[in-house]
């Protein structure tokens, strides 16, 4: 479904992020490379790659120095050189890495793999609610197996736990900036002057609403220094490229966010497209008078090749459970998988000659959670359909005491 957008609201700011392709090449944003500063970017990259196949991490963090003398800048040789740090047991370097890539790239496949490795630094440091959110907003950047897997430990080790919404702020210059301060947001990444409705504005007594992210769609769009340079005008309802979605929070004491709810990625090509649903908001009242907010986001994923003559669709949905604790500070479960259909097909073209065309790979998978939750505060995931489960999801199943701080 499409959703439809409203005016920038008064005390809330919609973020919506959209990712920009990798440059082909690198450059700093006013010096170009010479070529001799680029070829020793390579070698450096070659090098340090080279080596840490091999497990020599101190050479390997050599290699990518020298990639970063020659570009200080770049993301990859940043985030590469933060996994090898991490090897070598520097976890203090490996996060400033880490840190240091997020805020200079939108990429969103690099953004993904270098949040994971965050959470792997976090969880490395005794750091587990720093873990579990990092790998929550590499969820967003893209799916991925081993990072619903580490959340699935996680789950498993325990009582799920809710993450805390940021803040409070006072006004929307103050949450824009804590998106960005957060890593949820990429270097070209903006603020968006616009308010997303939907079913989830009933949670929280109305005062809900969602933020989102996005890259000027033009070159005039793009923001100048000066006030304001911190948002672009306009909707998100079919712009091209990635936006991800955050929660706020409106009360008296500020907005509260929580980053990273979920992200729709529309590339602009032909047969690849992507839409999201918010599925609606259902308030529980449990024995002790908490009210919990269970919240829906689906995404469907349609990707057809026509040169393979292959289609794929996805349709993933995950749930948030929703309430404030004792501290008075907001706070979410999740967002937990319950529901994953995927199918890849023949896109039904005429196949070519015998030979010219490998053998294609068609299946169908369909896994599903049921949760249900007492008004106790047992939360009880049960497996529907388990057959095709990744091990993230089983770790799920059981009763757990759920919190909000």
């Amino acid at each position: 479904m499409t959703i439809p957008a409203r005016r920038w609201l008064a005390a809330l700011c919609v973020a919506v992020s959209a990712q920009a392709a990798p440059p082909a090449k690198p450059a700093t944003a006013d010096v170009p490379m010479t070529v001799a500063a680029r070829q020793a970017w390579r070698d450096g990259l070659r090098d340090g790659r080279k080596a840490h196949h091999a497990k020599d991490f101190a050479r390997a963090i050599e290699g990518f120095d020298r990639a970063l003398a020659a570009f200080p800048d770049d993301p990859r040789a940043l985030a590469e050189r933060a996994w090898a740090r991490f090897q070598a047991g520097d976890l203090a370097g490996a996060e400033a890495d880490a840190r240091r890539a997020l805020a200079r790239t939108s990429d969103r496949r690099l953004r993904g793999a270098t949040l994971y490795n965050l959470g792997r630094i976090h969880e490395a440091q005794g750091k587990t609610d720093a873990a579990r959110d990092a790998w929550q907003q590499s969820l967003a950047q893209r799916p991925s197996e081993a990072v619903r897997a580490r959340l699935g430990q996680l789950a498993a080790l325990g009582p799920l736990a809710a993450r805390p919404f940021l803040g409070p702020f006072a006004d929307a210059d103050a949450v824009c900036a804590a998106i960005r301060a957060s890593g949820a947001m990429g270097a070209r990444q903006r603020c968006v002057r616009e308010a997303v409705t939907s079913p989830i504005d009933q949670a929280f007594g109305g005062q809900a609403r969602l933020v989102a992210a996005m890259e000027p769609v033009a070159e005039e769009d793009t923001p100048r220094p000066g006030p304001g340079a911190a948002y672009i005008e306009g909707g998100v309802d079919d712009t091209p490229g990635e936006a991800t979605y955050h929660l706020t929070v409106a009360t008296p004491a500020g907005t509260w966010l929580l980053t990273d709810v979920a992200s729709r990625y529309n590339p602009g090509a032909f047969g690849i497209s992507e839409d999201i649903s918010f599925d609606g908001a259902r308030a529980q009242t449990l024995r002790d008078g908490r009210v919990v907010w269970h919240l829906g986001v689906t995404v469907n994923r349609h990707d057809s090749d026509m040169g393979l003559n292959e289609v794929e669709d996805w349709t993933i949905q995950t749930a948030l459970l929703c309430s404030t604790g004792p501290s008075g500070r907001p706070s979410c479960i999740g967002p937990l998988s319950t529901r994953v259909e995927a199918t890849r097909e023949s896109l039904g073209l005429d196949e070519p000659a015998e030979g010219a065309q490998g053998e294609h790979d068609f299946w169908k998978k369909a896994s599903s959670l049921d949760l249900s939750l007492a008004d106790t505060g047992e939360l009880t995931i049960k497996i529907v359909q388990g057959k095709d489960m990744d091990a993230a999801m089983k770790a799920l199943k059981g009763t757990h005491k759920i919190a909000f701080p």
